[in-house]
């Protein structure tokens, strides 16, 4: 929902050719969302292992250990995306106009999946030490504070409104 919602708010407030602008950083960040997700659910099982009261220390070592990583790597992301962002939409694209427009929008997304990088790991976690309840909640919670978002920012802001209703629901989650 959180993906498309954006796409249909800019597509009847602003243009298709704005829904493009951003969709392709929204692309970019969601597939290393994706990949982060993935490494996250490798976690599931040792998470399940570690679960019980003589191995909890451990379980703890293992999240906050793991979440300074994933923050150190989403911090390296930022940096590299302010530095190198523009050159390389420039290059893939093959037109400093169309990644002039992108680029501003590929720097918020970049913060916005340095905060959901962290987001995964505890999800993961509490579904293994059975309380699935509290990252539907907050999934929840997160998803109506975007599409609010989006629907008061994009008119103002333009795509760049959706960016940052995606960056500010997501503090919701973290």
């Amino acid at each position: 929902i959180n993906l498309q919602a954006s796409k249909y708010v800019i597509g009847g407030m602003l243009s298709a050719e704005a829904i493009t602008y951003f969709g392709i950083p929204q692309s970019i960040v969601m597939k290393a969302a994706g990949g982060i997700s993935q490494l996250t659910l490798a976690i599931f099982p040792l998470s399940v292992a570690l679960s019980t009261k003589e191995k909890f220390a451990k379980l703890k070592r293992l999240i906050f250990l793991s979440q300074w990583l994933t923050f150190l790597l989403g911090i390296l992301g930022i940096v590299v995306t302010y530095q190198f962002g523009f050159q390389f939409l420039s290059l893939w694209l093959h037109n400093d106009q169309i990644a002039a427009k992108i680029f501003p929008l590929l720097k918020v997304m970049s913060l916005f999946l340095a905060l959901n990088a962290l987001a995964p790991l505890p999800s993961v976690i509490l579904n293994g030490l059975n309380f699935p309840q509290i990252p539907s909640v907050a999934s929840v919670i997160t998803t109506i504070i975007n599409i609010s978002l989006i629907i008061l920012l994009v008119p103002g802001y333009g795509a760049l409104g959706a960016a940052y209703a995606a960056l500010y629901s997501n503090i919701v989650m973290v």
